[in-house]
């Protein structure tokens, strides 16, 4: 019963949303209280990052791969190789991007928090949520899509700067 609801729980606030959903609010609100430990600048939330995010989410969520190079075809989905491409794509001045897919019959249930955490214990992911941005706005962008299967769960954020 318990599995249910978190299934449950992680489906209702795991949904790709078009604005800031309450699953991207509580992400970059984890992101932005660690580098506030860390004396960093809060990252802005930008609705250009969040297009390229929603771009490669849906991707991710279509092909089942964990890679941040596009290089399978989707139908409905335009092909945007690398993440420069998906920032140039929806005008976004980006510098990075973190992903994770996971499948919850295979990998324990993430949550929000759960899922910073674990970009927090790798090293090139907590590379970009501590990034020191300098000569503008520190800018993210979530982006998250259920598979096609409707049994997995992907979710992308892109950094960027606001000159």
């Amino acid at each position: 019963m318990k599995r249910l609801l978190v299934l449950f729980v992680l489906g209702f606030f795991g949904l790709a949303a078009s604005g800031q959903s309450l699953t991207d609010k509580l992400i970059i609100k984890e992101i932005n209280r660690i580098r506030k430990e860390n004396g960093l600048a809060p990252y802005v939330w930008d609705s250009a990052m969040t297009k390229a995010a929603d771009h490669h989410a849906r991707w991710v969520a279509a092909t089942g791969l964990r890679s941040h190079n596009e290089t399978v075809a989707v139908p409905g989905i335009k092909t945007l190789f690398s993440s420069q491409d998906r920032f140039a794509e929806y005008g976004a001045f980006g510098f990075g991007e973190n992903l994770i897919a996971y499948y919850p019959f295979f990998e324990p249930a993430v949550t929000a928090v759960g899922t910073v955490e674990l970009w927090m214990q790798s090293p090139p992911h907590k590379a970009m949520l501590l990034a020191p941005v300098k000569g503008g706005t520190p800018i993210i962008g979530v982006g998250s899509a259920t598979h096609g299967d409707g049994r997995g769960q992907s979710w992308v954020l892109t950094f960027g700067i606001r000159p």
